[in-house]
């Protein structure tokens, strides 16, 4: 039998969705494939280990779709796609700048339209954003209780909640990373959570010299250690980002 019959699919919802495979399985979350066997439209149906809310959540080009909560632990979305943003481009090496910031762009605005709407994230990492071009990147639903140490911002290391400005922090270090090559901070999760909280950061020019220094300027204050001194959004963070590269290198970011 195959594995996305087995007893953990919710026999509820047999009547609407056919599970079709197990696309992902964590240590307690799992997502399958499914067809809505009304439409027969192609879907993901994940499971979370805690409670999640779909209200609130936009619809954006760049956002993955939810389609409904069936259950509180439950979200039923579009089923998407593409590379995982950790392994876009080889690691090591940093994009240019103008297919970083028309990669990066279209995420940060996918996260605008969240804190618009009074929501944070709270899972923005690597792992969670798929590439589908050069150009094109989609933000998945956060994975409740999974994000890495590197994605995390002082605050929430030390036990805050997930806000807009902790999702900044979590995009400018996927920022740094496209843009450098190199994570802002390496090591086991123990000594990194050290390093987030104690250590001064790299400066991005210093690891990549062509680097514009207006962009490093907004790449340095999206990490900064205090959260009052971020963006207080992704708004604020789009707006400045765009400010910086039409400055320095005359491009407009979408």
């Amino acid at each position: 039998m195959l594995a996305a019959m087995d007893e953990s699919f919710p026999p509820s919802l047999l009547a609407r969705y056919r599970p079709d495979w197990v696309i992902g399985r964590g240590r307690s979350s799992v997502v399958w494939a499914v067809t809505e066997r009304g439409s027969g439209q192609a879907l993901a149906l994940k499971r979370l280990p805690l409670a999640v809310m779909a209200q609130g959540w936009p619809r954006h080009p760049h956002l993955v779709a939810v389609h409904e909560q069936p259950r509180w632990e439950m979200l039923v979305m579009d089923r998407v796609r593409g590379v995982a943003l950790r392994d876009w481009p080889s690691p090591g090496h940093p994009l240019p700048l103008d297919p970083a910031l028309a990669l990066l762009a279209p995420v940060l605005d996918a996260l605008r339209a969240l804190h618009e709407g009074g929501v944070a994230h709270g899972g923005v990492h690597g792992g969670n954003i798929l590439v589908r071009g050069p150009a094109d990147a989609i933000l998945l639903e956060p994975e409740t209780g999974r994000v890495p140490v590197l994605g995390a911002a002082p605050e929430i290391l030390c036990g805050e909640a997930p806000n807009p400005a902790s999702d900044v922090w979590a995009f400018g270090v996927l920022a740094y990373l496209l843009l450098t090559g190199q994570a802002p901070w390496a090591g086991a999760p123990a000594a990194m959570r050290e390093m987030i909280l104690e250590e001064p950061l790299i400066p991005p020019r210093q690891v990549n010299d062509a680097l514009p220094e207006a962009v490093e300027e907004w790449l340095l204050r999206c990490l900064a250690r205090a959260a009052s001194r971020r963006f207080a959004d992704a708004g604020e963070a789009l707006e400045a980002l765009r400010e910086a590269a039409l400055r320095e290198a005359g491009l407009r970011v979408a």
